[in-house]
């Protein structure tokens, strides 16, 4: 399974930019150029989506410091496509990571082994050869008069003379009544006295350099509205609604099951007032797993209040509450210089406990097992399988905040499992978190100063007894310090917490429990720095976090150079991390992990070309002979990408990447692996409503596999490879209302299947259309994968 898992991440690997991969996903593919504001699609190929239990994409731009996410629906289809919304892409660039949880409860990350270990996506401003940031009104904008002030960005621009930029509006020069500097050109019209007629308007900026070539332009327009549309508007309720539904049939590994989804959003605004609902139903619902249907009703009392109920994913804190799904109340206000937020619900509800099996109570040698109970009336034991505490979660975000310039903020957190939720469940569990946060910019947000810390107490069983003081006397009686510490802050704690043996940590002075985290941006000359230090104890938890990587500290290094009108990226990312924070172990693992790469991108037809060298090296210093311990390996990875968009009899868009990949453990088990992989791939227009595709790939991996006997010693290392050819063609056709597409794929040598995909989509009418897709995969066996989609908008 390991060999075809490690072929597979091989096989579309169209992109430098994909690092090493995880067992369960494969790749993670831009499906094209990243445009700042533009939506952005991401192709995601799994390992095997039936071993997944859920997954999530986590992003931010390089200039943000807290990651959006996404959570990827799963079904039984090993490819999906994500959609980033364009109000996330920014450039210079994107970084992201998934988080995957399989059915075993493990968790896992892509690209590589933590969620600092990350993805990045070159984001450039834009297309064309102009580099003008519009601002302000955005293309298309509906505003009123009294709000239109004209202002571009130009921060992107290279070699061009202010002296010489022109400013028209509506084909009128209003360049001298502008203010045009370096970086900004602002235009308020009453400046030059001009009057601001309802209806369209367009806006042109053309920059030259000192001999007066045109360097960049941008235009665009907007719509400014007249005294009778602006009191419709008020009065008006504007709507809109848009539902689908999905019919899926799945077999996979000769298992079949059948689904019906049905997603539905619907908003509204009158004036100042909006509202927006959500809501996703499905056929896998059932009361003995965890929620999957979702819904959220929220609104919005223009930029002063917002109000939300059910499924909320709020983001207080990094380090306390970022992205956890919440079903309850989520409400914020904003008062400009001061602003709070709350979230009161619950992120597990209660599943009680099955009867597993029944046992005579003369076959029991000891005392009742923890997970069972004695029924008097047949004689017998019943067992249980633990089930689930409905677990509530309560917190509270208040912060004082100067534009975007200054932020101080703190987050109290408490989420507790209800003890009488259930009678058959394991230890329920406390989680007090603390935490604040500290944002300081400057200079228009090219510098940049953040700062949040967090500290945790948790009690694993709040069925124990307390301690008393004279418990406390009897157990830390060889450690005063920490049994005085215990009895004059036992009152306190217990505010919060139990104060019991299963109280972590032990001694809350031992700051094993606090999580901090500090940054440095700094974005000037078209070169952006960021300098991280992380400290994350090993006993830190939040249950509104509970994915956060513990028992790590050390810091991160970022920088990317833009040059020539952003056509030249170079990045250099270095890292240098350590667990055992507490020296809790005898044994310490450094993590230091460095990338550099370059990219071309040139704004005229030449080729892009990218190239990218790293390592990651772990290291915890035990002897090499120590097989269940010991840990020294070193991965290098050489990646080279070139694409080029062309014209010969046809529209085409050529790709070639080529990648090496070679690790050196270094212990006694010697489990070295080699990779080489090659992937050519051709897209081209044969006509305007008929595309196709073509894809050859080739991959030679060579790993070395310990062997062990039957008691577990070691006893050698094997060699194996894994070769494979594959290759896929496809076509793209439109006509009239409908589209019809296909693809297939097989692969020959060690990795031997055959992919077929193949589907269509009818527009029924401008507001509905239906979708199907089939997806069908041969081994042995031959997995399905075909839904039916259905879609209105109002």
């Amino acid at each position: 399974m390991n060999k075809i898992i490690t072929a597979f991440a091989l096989i579309f690997l169209f992109s430098a930019i994909s690092p090493a991969q995880t067992k369960h996903i494969l790749s993670v593919i831009p499906t094209q150029r990243g445009t700042e504001g533009k939506d952005l699609k991401l192709r995601v190929e799994f390992a095997n989506v039936a071993d997944l239990s859920k997954v999530k994409l986590f992003y931010k731009s390089t200039k943000e410091g807290d990651f959006n996410q996404i959570e990827i629906p799963l079904s039984r289809e090993n490819i999906v496509v994500v959609t980033i919304p364009g109000t996330d892409v920014k450039s210079p660039a994107l970084e992201l990571f998934l988080e995957v949880i399989d059915k075993n409860r493990e968790i896992s990350y892509f690209p590589g082994k933590t969620p600092y270990e990350l993805m990045q996506i070159p984001i450039l401003t834009t297309e064309g050869a102009g580099a003008v940031i519009i601002l302000s009104p955005d293309k298309g904008a509906t505003v009123r008069q009294e709000e239109v002030v004209i202002s571009a960005s130009l921060i992107e621009v290279e070699n061009f003379d202010p002296e010489k930029t022109q400013i028209l509006f509506d084909n009128i020069d209003v360049t001298k009544w502008a203010m045009v500097s370096a970086e900004l050109i602002t235009f308020v019209p009453e400046n030059a006295n001009l009057q601001i007629k309802p209806g369209r308007h367009r806006v042109a900026i053309i920059l030259k350099d000192t001999l007066g070539k045109v360097v960049a332009q941008t235009s665009w327009d907007f719509y400014v509205l007249s005294p009778v549309e602006i009191t419709r508007r008020e009065r008006a309720i504007n709507y809109g609604a848009n539902f689908e539904l999905e019919l899926r049939q799945e077999s996979v590994k000769n298992q079949g099951n059948f689904y019906v989804r049905g997603r539905g959003n619907f908003n509204s605004s009158y004036r100042f007032l909006n509202l927006n609902t959500n809501l996703y139903l499905t056929s896998e619902e059932r009361s003995n797993i965890q929620p999957q249907h979702r819904f959220l009703i929220e609104g919005n009392l223009s930029d002063w209040v917002k109000i939300g109920v059910g499924d909320v994913y709020p983001n207080f804190s990094p380090l306390v509450l970022s992205g956890y799904r919440v079903r309850g109340f989520y409400g914020k206000l904003d008062l400009r210089y001061f602003q709070v937020e709350v979230i009161n619900g619950e992120t597990r509800r209660k599943i009680e406990g099955s009867l597993s099996r029944e046992i005579p109570i003369d076959s029991l040698t000891g005392t009742l097992p923890q997970n069972s109970i004695y029924d008097t009336t047949t004689g017998k034991v019943l067992i249980f399988s633990y089930g689930a505490y409905k677990r509530n979660l309560f917190a509270v975000k208040p912060a004082i905040k100067f534009k975007k310039n200054f932020e101080l903020g703190f987050t109290y957190l408490v989420s507790e499992d209800d003890k009488a939720s259930i009678k058959f469940g394991g230890n329920p569990q406390k989680n007090v978190v603390l935490g604040s946060n500290l944002l300081l910019s400057f200079d228009g947000g090219k510098t940049e100063i953040r700062a949040q810390g967090a500290l945790s107490v948790r009690n694993e069983n709040l069925k124990a007894k307390s301690w008393t003081d004279t418990d406390i006397d009897s157990l830390f009686k060889d450690t005063p310090d920490l049994r005085d510490n215990l009895k004059k802050y036992r009152p306190l704690i217990e505010k919060f917490v139990p104060l019991n043996q299963y109280i972590v940590p032990i001694n809350p002075l031992g700051l094993s429990s606090l999580a901090y985290e500090a940054s440095l941006n700094l974005n000037y000359f078209g070169n952006f720095f960021k300098f991280d230090y992380i400290f994350h104890g090993n006993e830190y938890l939040s249950f509104g976090q509970p994915y956060l990587r513990q028992d790590i500290q050390g810091f991160k290094i970022f920088d990317r150079l833009r040059l020539l009108k952003n056509q030249v990226f170079l990045t250099f990312r270095y890292e240098n991390l350590n667990d055992n924070t507490k020296r809790q172990r005898d044994y310490t693992t450094k993590f230091i992990n460095w990338e550099v790469s370059g990219m071309y991108s040139p704004l005229i037809n030449l080729p892009n070309l990218s190239v990218t060298y790293s390592q990651s090296a772990s290291n915890n210093g035990l002897p090499y002979t120590d097989t269940l311990k010991a840990l020294d390996v070193v991965v290098n990875k050489l990646s080279f990408d070139v694409s080029y968009n062309f014209e010969y009899i046809f529209r085409n868009r050529v790709s070639f990447t080529f990648s090496l990949t070679g690790s050196d453990d270094k212990t006694v088990l010697n489990s070295d692996f080699n990779n080489t992989a090659f992937v050519f791939s051709l897209y081209s227009d044969l006509r305007e409503n008929l595309r196709g595709n073509f894809l050859l790939a080739f991959n030679n991996s060579k790993f070395k596999k310990p062997i062990f006997d039957a008691l577990g010693k070691f006893i050698g290392t094997g060699e194996e490879k894994f070769n494979y050819i594959s290759f896929g063609t496809g076509a793209d056709y439109s006509f009239g209302k409908m589209r019809v597409w296909g693809n297939l794929a097989p692969s020959f040598g060690d990795l031997k299947r055959l992919y077929i995909y193949f589907g269509g989509s009818y527009e029924i009418a401008r507001n509905q259309s239906l979708n199907f897709n089939c997806n069908l995969l041969f081994y042995s066996y031959i997995d399905i994968v075909a839904y039916l989609t259905y879609k209105i908008t109002f």
